[in-house]
């Protein structure tokens, strides 16, 4: 019935949660949610934190894809039983009604199904099916959608209450005892075959009565990390090698024979015709507007964005700029590029502040709190954006370096390309984490005003950076090391190749943290202590080192399209081996990292003491901690991670792609790269090449 369920499912305006109130204009002003002042209590709904949904068939599969749409964690037991009994637990410090409908970490349990769980539960044809149609995976470092679990014969499951006779989640034991798994929750049974559930248990029966439970999240930061995937980067970068074979094959073909003065290049239009107004329908209005106001802007408004992209980009491409060299010229793709999208941003974003403002409170800058609050919204949205794009300027400056070294002492170089592109990386991931938990979590974790809080969802943000500075540093390897063998065929290209997937191993599979902290002293762990940026970096690792390859491989098919096998695909024999063992140890790359073919957990021993002092939901905690301490198991924060949405991970792919193209034609030449000229571009001519682009395209200074 309602009165139950609202045991396990407080509403927003219970008397344990701060009230709504009105300011002068008489808007609605919503209360901060957020943590406490102490680690071991929040003033966040245990609904929030997690849902157990217990049943199975439609209804069940409804409950849980509703709180999924919600970005909710949720656990779902596939059993046709009811509970064996009531665990009730006594605590000293449960005295009063209200306490127990919000977290707190003294009475939570968290101790959720192992691998080994999912494995038997997968027995079951239903767990099975479900766990494909709701897209649930799991790895070694986190799940993602929702847990899926089978109760087994040699299993039997208790409901747990507090001293009230509150519902906070589930006990699964084995027959003599044990325990299995345990989890604190709202719990929900799904369908009225269940039987002797107790009279507190909330039991739906209906589709119907899906709509009246509210299993929406409160608080964002009860929410798990989010990451991208797999699948939709595979499908845009098939997207993406279409368009760029198109590229190609156009180039090839038009752009030696463009000698009129005046003609304008058309065929260079083919670059943008897939990513130009997707781009704009989905860069500010649901990635970084968001950052800004906290609201994502549909309809009219992103329309708006999206013509803005894409003409931006044609003007960009067909603008002449015969007044710097003389020449018949236009701006290269890299220029067109940044002018395209700097001023997509200047018109968009205004579109997107307009379209998203408050009828109630138009002004962002209105008081001194509503400044604070847009100051944090601007330095977030600035931090996105510049972590986003700005590794890519430093990035090339890396590999020219490359380059120079490799001239001198390849082995050197080998060394310094990994290392390099490496520390920007961890880089990136450090100051990411530190400008989540300094503009966004500390103050909700510190209950601020809700006027001086960052607003929205933003750790669907949080990933984007870390994903495109990954794919930056692994496309700067690659191409690095396809000019040097293409510039030079007796350079020993293997060094830098087998270099680069050693040190990743190392990487990623933690076997370097483990040796390091195994002799740390533990005053000094703070200082290798993997947050959640870690974690979330070392998951888009898995996906993002594959990019880089579509621009080579459409390079490849273009030039078996247009020459056959009269010569090599990738410009000659070294670059060709070069890229296809750089393919192949990304595949191996990840296999061992996926697979643990490596002890990938042994550090998680080294310092359980230093994550002990840490909340489950803080930026720094990546181990699962509950009313016990630390124990072994997934952390709370990336149990049932989510997805970004298929739009929005175009832009996760499409950067590190011509960020790829970019770079190879600023080391080659792109007169060399579309088969203009005949040998790359000298050293001295690529910075104007990288600029402005001669048609035809130059082959000399």
């Amino acid at each position: 019935n309602k009165t139950d369920f609202c045991m396990a499912f407080p509403s927003a305006t219970s008397s344990v949660i701060p009230q709504s109130h009105e300011d002068s204009a008489g808007c609605p002003v919503r209360p901060a949610w957020g943590l406490a002042h102490t680690p071991s209590s929040f003033n966040i709904r245990l609904a929030d934190i997690n849902t157990i949904v217990i049943g199975h068939g439609l209804l069940a599969e409804q409950l849980v894809r509703e709180r999924i749409s919600f970005g909710g964690r949720v656990q779902w037991l596939i059993a046709a039983q009811g509970p064996s009994g009531v665990a009730l637990e006594s605590r000293e410090d449960a005295t009063t009604e209200s306490e127990q409908v919000v977290f707190d970490l003294s009475r939570f349990e968290w101790k959720p199904p192992n691998v080994q769980h999912v494995q038997r539960s997968l027995l079951n044809e239903e767990v099975a099916k479900q766990r494909v149609r709701l897209s649930a995976s799991r790895l070694s470092w986190r799940t993602a959608g929702p847990e899926i679990i089978s109760l087994q014969e040699s299993e039997r499951y208790f409901i747990l209450t507090d001293s009230n006779g509150r519902i906070d989640g589930i006990r699964v034991e084995n027959l003599d005892g044990s325990l299995s798994w345990t989890v604190s929750g709202a719990v929900l049974f799904a369908g009225d075959d269940l039987k002797e559930l107790p009279d507190s248990c909330t039991e739906v029966t209906s589709v119907a009565g899906v709509a009246d439970i509210d299993l929406e999240v409160k608080d964002h930061e009860a929410k798990p990390w989010a990451t991208v995937d797999p699948r939709h980067v595979m499908l845009w970068s098939i997207l993406f090698f279409c368009q760029f074979l198109v590229f190609y094959v156009l180039m090839a073909t038009y752009e030696a024979d463009c000698s009129s003065e005046g003609r304008l290049p058309w065929w260079r239009v083919a670059f943008c015709t897939v990513h130009a107004a997707m781009g704009g329908l989905t860069a500010t209005p649901f990635l970084f507007g968001p950052c800004l106001t906290g609201k994502s802007v549909s309809g009219r408004g992103a329309f708006y964005m999206a013509c803005t992209c894409q003409v931006t980009h044609l003007v960009s491409v067909l603008l002449p700029a015969k007044w710097l060299t003389g020449k018949n010229s236009f701006f290269s793709i890299y220029v067109v590029q940044c002018l395209a999208f700097l001023s997509y941003f200047v018109v968009s974003v205004p579109i997107h502040l307009w379209y998203s403002r408050d009828p109630c409170n138009r002004s962002f800058w209105r008081t001194g709190i509503t400044r604070q609050r847009f100051t944090r919204h601007c330095l977030w949205f600035g931090w996105i954006v510049f972590g986003a794009f700005g590794n890519w300027m430093l990035m090339y400056a890396v590999a020219l370096v490359y380059i120079r070294i490799a001239s001198d002492s390849p082995i050197l170089a080998s060394i310094f390309l990994p290392s390099v592109t490496s520390l920007i990386e961890m880089g990136t991931v450090c100051l990411s984490t530190a400008a989540y938990s300094f503009l966004v979590q500390g103050p909700r974790f510190r209950n601020e005003s809700a006027n001086a809080t960052v607003h929205g969802d933003q750790k669907l943000r949080f990933v984007v950076p870390l994903c495109l500075t990954h794919a930056y540093a692994e496309g700067t390897r690659l191409m690095s090391v396809v000019a040097v063998v293409v510039t030079d065929p007796t350079t020993p290209w293997w060094w830098p190749v087998l270099t680069c997937f050693a040190f990743n191993i190392a990487v990623r599979s933690f076997l370097a943290l483990y040796l390091i902290t195994s002799v740390l002293p533990r005053r000094w762990q703070w200082l290798v202590a993997p947050d959640a940026g870690t974690i979330i970096h070392q998951e888009v690792r898995v996906m993002f080192g594959y990019p880089r390859f579509v621009v080579l491989i459409a390079y490849a098919a273009s030039r078996l399209l247009l020459k056959g096998f009269d010569a090599w695909p990738l410009f000659n024999s070294q670059a060709s081996m070069a890229v296809v063992l750089a393919f192949a140890l990304e595949l191996l790359e990840d296999i061992v990292v996926v697979r643990q073919w490596l002890p990938s957990n042994r550090w998680r021993r080294n310092l359980r003491g230093f994550y002990r002092k840490y909340s489950p939901l803080s930026t720094a905690q990546t181990m699962s901690v509950d009313r016990d301490g630390v124990n072994e198991g997934i952390s709370l924060g990336f149990t049932g991670m989510r997805m970004l949405q298929f739009t929005e991970a175009m832009l996760t792919v499409l950067p590190p792609a011509l960020f790829a193209y970019t770079l190879l034609t600023l080391l080659l030449g792109a007169g060399y790269v579309h088969g203009v000229c005949d040998r790359p571009l000298p050293a001295q001519c690529r910075l104007l090449d990288g600029l402005v682009w001669e048609s035809p395209l130059r082959c000399t200074c």
